[in-house]
């Protein structure tokens, strides 16, 4: 994994974030937290729980190391065949399954939601039927995306949520002085959206001359092995998608929760795309690379059965350790990478819960109410912001190995744990103990994870990135304290009259984040960090400061 293309990576995310809550704020100022907004959500989180099958999910986790392997050991010529090849059997399952969902749409929309009322269900299912198509728009600018970020093009995939961003901005705004319901001309903007976001896609596949656009229906032994991994990534998929549709179901019984949460998930999400999704898209072709050198598949090496074969031939062997070696250390380093970055974010959002909701989305509809409860379910969704990063790791670890059975395993302990829980905490803690009760879970996939790659893989978490782990830790908690200093001897007593501005007090919370940002720094380079070392060293070393200072003379 290159840091550089991380970085990269997570800029072009942070960008798209950017637009995404600008869109909320807008959103959230026309819609609110009320009976529309439910409505919307449910309609919407349908075509995204099959989105992570035929798209983001199961499709690419699948597909990326197959491909990957085929233009390593065959050729460029060879790999687009086979994307070929894939991208028709897609567009018939596509075109297949949009028709069965559109025809029983009201149905699903009932069982999936079932707390909603009966106008809310009908809300729910126009809204369904104008967004779904969406899915197969944006299921195929993934196979884009997926063969680009093989070729280590990452931006042109990154950027289509930035293009729908922007498309459901104009279009909001533009369809509601056109006196059209701002639901509707939401859902209208996201599909036209899609339209656009394949387009883009297609002119980048041809700018990188991959020219894949055609059909071709054959079976081969890469195609056999497709469908072959395909099948558990589905059921690992459908098996998350059954533990967002039980949280759904639960959290449908309480008014506005599913609002609630959907605020507090924006927040989380900015922090999981720029580390967990970043650090996951370069370092999955990555491992796939590592794992197919010299024809060798985990498949091959990992089981016992076959690993005689490759006893009489050290080179192999040696060959294959060595990567093995690699592979230990690009784990720890995506382990730690993300977790300088997720743990002093998941503090921060506890920390800064109402703020944040305050400052982004406390306009028209988004009243105090919102604000309160929204930071309610943001608190505890943060604690488990670090659980949902490393999991996108480690599953990206098992998928580039072709290991698919192991996620399915899993998936499926966390569905049964969650919904248990889940369905105990809500009588006691309503809508926030469907979010604890998945905190838990996760956290209890991640300790069974680690065992397995230590027992399987011989992968483990090194001890000098344990020992930096503490460091983010006590850092994270120490960056807080220049502002609990101002709160306690400053806040109270000095500028209470100026925070009726509301203006005022947003620019005082940008400032309050931007302390503690750079107290965290300042802490973790005290405790001598190894990543803000090497971020001092390179600024150092390439004269970055003194650079900018000549620049701007």
């Amino acid at each position: 994994m290159t840091i550089k293309s991380t970085i990269h990576v997570s800029l072009f995310i942070f960008i798209s974030r950017i637009t995404g809550y600008i869109r909320d704020i807008i959103v959230a100022y026309f819609i609110g937290t009320g009976k529309e907004n439910d409505a919307f959500i449910a309609a919407f989180k349908l075509t995204n729980l099959f989105r992570t099958i035929f798209a983001e999910g199961a499709f690419n986790s699948v597909f990326t190391p197959i491909f990957s392997e085929i233009k390593n050991n065959k050729g460029n010529r060879s790999a687009k065949v086979f994307a070929i090849q894939v991208q028709s059997y897609l567009i018939i399952a596509l075109i297949l399954f949009s028709i069965l969902v559109i025809f029983n749409m009201s149905d699903i929309i009932k069982y999936t939601t079932p707390g909603l009322n009966t106008e809310s269900i009908c809300l729910a299912t126009k809204i369904a039927i104008i967004t779904f198509p969406y899915l197969s728009l944006v299921s195929l600018a993934a196979l884009y995306g997926s063969i680009l970020n093989c070729y280590g093009k990452f931006f042109p995939y990154i950027s289509t949520s930035c293009l729908m961003n922007i498309i459901s901005i104009i279009g909001i705004l533009y369809l509601n002085n056109k006196k059209i319901d701002p639901v509707f001309a939401l859902s209208y903007s996201i599909l036209i959206s899609g339209f656009i976001e394949l387009l883009w896609m297609i002119f980048w596949i041809y700018k990188e001359n991959i020219h894949i656009i055609s059909f071709q229906l054959k079976k081969n032994f890469y195609i056999n092995k497709f469908f072959k991994r395909i099948i558990p990534a589905i059921l690992t998929s459908g098996i998350n998608q059954v533990n967002i549709w039980i949280d759904m179901v639960l959290v449908s019984f309480v008014p506005c929760g599913m609002s609630y949460i959907y605020y507090a998930d924006r927040l989380v999400q900015l922090p999981l795309a720029l580390i967990g999704t970043a650090i996951s898209i370069t370092f999955l072709p990555k491992i796939s690379k590592y794992s197919s050198k010299n024809g060798i598949s985990s498949e091959s090496f990992f089981n016992n059965k076959n690993t005689s074969k490759y006893k009489n031939n050290e080179n192999i062997n040696l060959k294959t350790k060595q990567n093995n070696k690699k592979l230990n250390i690009l784990f720890n380093n995506c382990i730690n990478y993300s977790l300088f970055l997720a743990i002093p974010s998941s503090i921060g959002l506890i920390f800064f819960s109402k703020d944040l909701l305050y400052l982004l989305f406390a306009y028209g509809a988004f009243d105090n109410k919102s604000v309160m409860q929204s930071s309610l379910a943001l608190n505890y969704m943060s604690i488990g912001l670090p659980a949902f990063i490393i999991i996108k790791i480690i599953n990206n670890f098992y998928y580039g190995k072709g290991d698919v059975k192991i996620p399915t395993i899993f998936s499926l302990i966390a569905v049964v744990m969650n919904g248990l829980i889940g369905w105990i905490l809500l009588n006691i803690l309503s809508y926030v103990g469907v979010i604890l009760a998945s905190v838990i879970s996760s956290y209890t996939i991640i300790f069974l994870s680690l065992f397995l790659l230590k027992n399987k893989y011989n992968i483990i978490i090194y001890h000098k990135i344990k020992k930096e782990i503490v460091k983010y830790i006590i850092s994270s908690i120490l960056s807080l304290l220049p502002i609990l200093f101002y709160n306690k001897l400053v806040y109270n007593q000095y500028i209470t009259f100026f925070l009726e501005f509301s203006n005022y007090n947003r620019f005082i919370v940008i400032i309050k984040i931007i302390i503690v940002a750079f107290s965290y720094f300042i802490v973790l380079f005290l405790f001598k960090g190894n990543i803000i070392k090497k971020i001092v060293e390179y600024i150092i070393n390439n004269k970055i400061i003194v650079n900018i200072l000549s620049k701007s003379k």
